[in-house]
């Protein structure tokens, strides 16, 4: 069956992304700035985009993106097991997946494809969370 996928764009920041469904957004100021939250949710997998204003711009982007990919993996007691080079124009940023067991948090096994990319003072970020069916 064919989607109707919509294109969600934030003209502020300069950031379009497709969904598969109608994304709700989330706006919250965090301690390192400000974030909006896009997400979606179709079958079995979670769409989300992060878009985080920095107070700040940070000296080390490749290192910030690494973290943030960490970071994630930690929060959802799973572990990177791939990680490359993500090049969108000119900008590089980070690819991960993230391997999240069957019997962490309660939840089937999940695969998690984040993306995290810098741009001056803001960080993009784009996930999707898949299940895994074995």
């Amino acid at each position: 069956m064919a989607q109707n996928w919509s294109t969600s764009t934030d003209y502020d920041h300069n950031f379009s992304i497709k969904f598969p469904e109608l994304p709700q957004e989330v706006y919250k100021n965090v301690p390192e700035g400000f974030k909006i939250t896009t997400f979606a949710q179709s079958a079995e997998c979670t769409y989300m985009s992060k878009t985080l204003v920095m107070k700040s711009a940070v000296s080390d982007k490749k290192a910030k993106a690494e973290k943030t990919i960490k970071d994630l993996a930690t929060k959802l007691k799973g572990k990177v097991i791939e990680k490359t080079e993500w090049k969108v124009g000119g900008v590089s940023g980070i690819a991960s997946v993230i391997d999240i067991p069957e019997k962490a948090a309660d939840k089937p096994q999940m695969k998690v494809q984040c993306n995290v990319i810098i741009v001056g003072k803001i960080q993009y970020q784009v996930m999707v969370l898949s299940l895994i069916h074995i």
